[in-house]
């Protein structure tokens, strides 16, 4: 029995240690072997229409694999094939237990809050981009640290109210 707990116990370890990567602009597999497998996952390749999928939670394989790698406790990088704009909805990173980081590696954030703080963005990597609803803003220091923290604000198409 000690043996069965000893083997279980170093395939959990080496899953925690191991990184694993799908790349879906190249034909990546969507296989739960790479969630069972690996604790850090990376997906590239993202386009517009699976974030689409992702947003809509569209019935798929892509939203069950995904589903899958929140069930796994895996954690999950989606880097996408586009710069960051306004047809992604700040929904979608709310939504999603995910990173989500943009073809120029820039990490994309987003807030549930009406009126962004400065503390609010000062969570945020530098240089990264902050994807907000329409009708969302940002207190006058929040305004100041955006600028301090050289972040990119993208305004979606979806308004704060249908959130």
């Amino acid at each position: 029995m000690d043996e069965i707990i000893a083997a279980v116990l170093k395939r959990l370890q080496a899953r925690m240690e191991s990184r694993g990567q799908v790349d879906l602009a190249h034909d990546g597999k969507l296989e739960e072997r790479t969630l069972l497998h690996h604790q850090r996952v990376t997906v590239t390749g993202v386009t517009q229409t699976q974030l689409n999928e992702l947003t809509e939670r569209a019935e798929g394989p892509l939203v069950n694999w995904f589903d899958q790698a929140v069930a796994y406790g895996c954690d999950m990088t989606v880097v996408t094939a586009m710069c960051a704009n306004q047809q992604w909805d700040p929904a979608m990173i709310l939504k999603w237990p995910f990173t989500f980081t943009d073809k120029q590696g820039r990490r994309v954030y987003s807030f549930k809050e009406r009126i962004i703080s400065a503390s609010a963005i000062r969570t945020c990597n530098k240089e990264s981009v902050i994807l907000i609803f329409r009708g969302q803003r940002f207190t006058t220091l929040g305004l100041d640290e955006l600028r301090d923290r050289h972040l990119v604000c993208v305004e979606g198409t979806k308004r704060y109210a249908d959130w």
